[in-house]
């Protein structure tokens, strides 16, 4: 992987930020007491992304990887994050259909997100 990327069968940066907790520490919480700062949310939003896409089932540590994503999933929904999470679709969703560059990528992020959660087995 290119510098600043994780590779997608070992996953190194997952599992060190999971060690950390930092879902659960760091982002949740600034996701919840900023979530009127919408460029914290958003950057908040943008680790989270990257933290839970789906997992490759060829990656190393598979059964690791998918109790840390259900860990992350259970965080953000014992916490409330997600309405705050999809509340940053409401001011690009208001400009309908004249969005700019910066409201499509917001969209897209909190429905990858979206996405990325609905496909953790909360059961691993």
């Amino acid at each position: 992987p290119e510098s600043g990327e994780d590779d997608p069968y070992t996953r190194d940066v997952f599992h060190r930020l999971c060690q950390w907790d930092l879902v659960a520490t760091d982002l949740v919480p600034l996701v919840v007491q900023y979530q009127d700062d919408s460029d914290v949310v958003y950057n908040a939003l943008k680790v989270l992304t990257f933290l839970t896409m789906p997992v490759d089932p060829e990656s190393d540590d598979l059964h690791v990887q998918c109790r840390e994503l259900a860990r992350i999933k259970d965080c953000f929904l014992a916490n409330d994050a997600v309405a705050v999470i999809v509340g940053l679709l409401s001011r690009p969703l208001s400009r309908y259909p004249r969005l700019s560059e910066k409201d499509i990528l917001v969209v897209q992020l909190v429905l990858t997100f979206v996405r990325n959660l609905l496909c953790v087995d909360s059961a691993a």
